[in-house]
């Protein structure tokens, strides 16, 4: 094992426990030592120096490089400083710095050996500056933390570096997201200003003519004076056929003013509903409408016992409208049924049942998206715009319209109501 003595320094000052410590910073570097390895071995040397230091005495700092099985720096230092804290806790934090902490045999009871592991021997002491090793002395007691304290400190800066990256990441996405909303909101709103004039022209260019053929018609009919009985039915055809096309222009225009509506929060105009006076209406409304031949029966079921409904009548009413009527033209035998019952406390079932024709399930399925295939029968078109509107109304009153149907039995149309809507908006 070869041992060579690098230098030598007298430590008098503080500025001489700077200088030691930078020298052994440098060496360090010269050895190969990366990372926090050369600060650690500067903070030992100096630390152990300041150790070694008293009032009216030196310290000596010798640090020699050593080649044999294992390279290795040697900082050997010696003070009268080193007897008086022999027991000091600072021993255990020069340990923690270097790879070893010996006691110097060469010595007698003053001397410290700072051994650290290199990767190759420096050649000399390398020229130039201490890298900015500005230590004071109070500093300098205190040193035995500073290892520590800069490994935290790196991994602190790794790990804001890390961070900022991600953040720079996620600031990208949320401003693609932002870009892609931008453009959804203004595709639905040219998809809603051409919704709106649709349903204007409609209001405004359609409703009028449908208006006039409904009134010219019904002109006629009344007159009587048309000539042969043939006459007379064709004309009627082309009254049902108007009225029927006005009943969806104001289902279509008033669907719209809902769902605008709801999307104001201002959906429901709520009021005590007389369900006698409604089932009345409704009575007096569809009774012309019934086969001469008396072989279906339009009935209505209100128990004397039934509670007082708070919701919004002129929907409610638009609602059993639609289901009565949806009801009488797909029955030519039998009844139509129109019925309140309470099923739970404080809500009520109002329900309009027929022995219809009924529906297939694949067809049940669809009802209240609109099903293109009942669209393309005039006798059933009413299904394909009154049973979606209905079903966005029964919403707005606190409901769900739901379905049961058998082909050839017939079909229950149903919903469940709170008696008073007020307790489910609040």
């Amino acid at each position: 094992m070869m041992q060579r003595e690098i230098l030598t320094l007298i430590v008098k000052n503080e500025q001489d426990l700077v200088t030691a410590g930078a020298a052994a910073r440098r060496l360090a570097v010269a050895a190969g030592l990366i990372g926090l390895a050369p600060a650690g071995l500067a903070a030992a040397t100096t630390e152990a120096a300041c150790l070694a230091l008293v009032p009216g005495a030196t310290a000596t700092v010798r640090i020699s490089a050593v080649d044999g099985p294992e390279r290795v720096l040697i900082v050997a230092v010696r003070g009268p400083g080193i007897v008086a804290t022999e027991e000091d806790q600072t021993r255990e934090a020069l340990a923690s710095l270097v790879d070893r902490l010996e006691r110097d045999p060469d010595a007698a009871t003053d001397g410290l050996l700072l051994i650290r592991k290199v990767p190759r021997l420096p050649v000399d002491v390398p020229s130039g500056d201490s890298a900015g090793v500005e230590l004071t002395f109070e500093a300098l007691r205190t040193s035995g933390n500073l290892a520590e304290a800069l490994r935290l400190l790196d991994e602190h800066r790794r790990a804001v570096a890390l961070l900022s990256n991600a953040l720079d990441e996620s600031h990208l996405g949320v401003q693609s997201l932002y870009a892609e909303l931008d453009e959804k909101v203004a595709a639905l709103a040219g998809a809603t200003a051409e919704k709106d004039r649709v349903v204007a022209y409609v209001n405004h260019e359609l409703r009028t003519p449908v208006d006039r053929v409904v009134s010219l018609a019904r002109t006629l009919v009344a007159r009587g004076s048309l000539g042969s009985a043939d006459t007379c039915r064709q004309l009627g055809f082309v009254q049902q056929a108007a009225e029927e096309l006005r009943e969806r222009v104001d289902e279509l225009v008033e669907g719209e003013r809902d769902e605008e509506a709801q999307a104001e929060g201002t959906g429901a105009n709520i009021g005590e509903c007389d369900m006698a006076a409604l089932f009345a209406a409704l009575r007096g409304v569809f009774r012309p409408l019934l086969p001469d031949s008396g072989q279906v029966d339009l009935l209505f079921d209100l128990p004397s016992e039934a509670p007082r409904l708070h919701t919004d009548g002129a929907r409610l009413a638009q609602i059993l409208r639609v289901l009565v009527a949806n009801a009488l033209k797909h029955t030519d035998n039998g009844q139509v049924l129109v019925k309140v019952e309470e099923v739970r406390p404080s809500w009520v079932r109002i329900l309009v049942a027929d022995t219809g024709a009924g529906f297939a399930p694949e067809r049940l399925a669809r009802l209240f998206e609109g099903d293109p295939d009942l669209a393309s029968r005039p006798e059933e078109r009413h299904v394909k715009f009154g049973l979606p509107w209905v079903g966005r109304l029964s919403r707005l009153i606190g409901g769900k319209l739901e379905v049961e149907s058998e082909v050839g039995v017939g079909t229950v149309f149903w919903m469940d109501l709170p008696v008073d809507l007020r307790t489910q908006i609040a």
